[in-house]
């Protein structure tokens, strides 16, 4: 989505508000950056909630509370609307790590880099072949169109293992036991 977005960012703009708003682009490319983080920091303090560490998760909230008052005023101060933008990433990206640092302190080894790798791969590429083609094409035909690139990608690279395709075929087809 992240990738996506920064490609799109222009004709999405100009989809929605018209021509005159191009100012809007750059901090939606920003702001775009808030979605890694965010899955992160989501995925974060749910194993963190799960070992009954509340009271972790309520410091970090603390913590980036402070933070997102504090930087929002200077860097708003500072750059206005790009300051905006630049806050709200970095302060999830604040979050995340924090939750980051606790998860390793109770112990926890999650392996997002050797998971995720595939996926950022196909995401980058891609983001790139959208933004090649973001001038050339409507963004109706685009986005199915990068959309249709990721799941190819993501399938060329072996995205997902054996286990998680019984997962999906379970899911989409129910044996008959599970039916009843």
């Amino acid at each position: 989505l992240t990738a996506g977005l920064i490609a799109l960012a222009g004709p999405i703009v100009r989809l929605l508000y018209g021509a005159g708003f191009e100012t809007a682009v750059l901090p939606l490319q920003i702001l775009a950056w808030n979605i890694p983080p965010a899955f992160v920091g989501s995925v974060f303090w749910r194993v963190l909630a799960a070992r009954n560490r509340q009271d972790s998760i309520l410091w970090v909230r603390i913590i980036t509370l402070l933070t997102r008052l504090g930087g929002g005023y200077l860097l708003i101060w500072k750059w206005g609307i790009i300051g905006a933008a630049i806050c709200a990433p970095a302060n999830l990206l604040i979050n995340a790590l924090l939750l980051g640092l606790y998860i390793q302190r109770e112990g926890i080894h999650l392996k997002l880099f050797q998971l995720g790798w595939r996926f950022t791969l196909a995401a980058l590429a891609m983001g790139a072949v959208t933004w090649v083609l973001r001038d050339h094409l409507s963004i109706w035909l685009l986005v199915p169109l990068a959309g249709a690139i990721y799941l190819l990608l993501i399938v060329l690279l072996k995205g997902f293992e054996a286990d998680d395709i019984a997962l999906f075929h379970r899911v989409l087809r129910p044996s008959a036991e599970e039916k009843s």
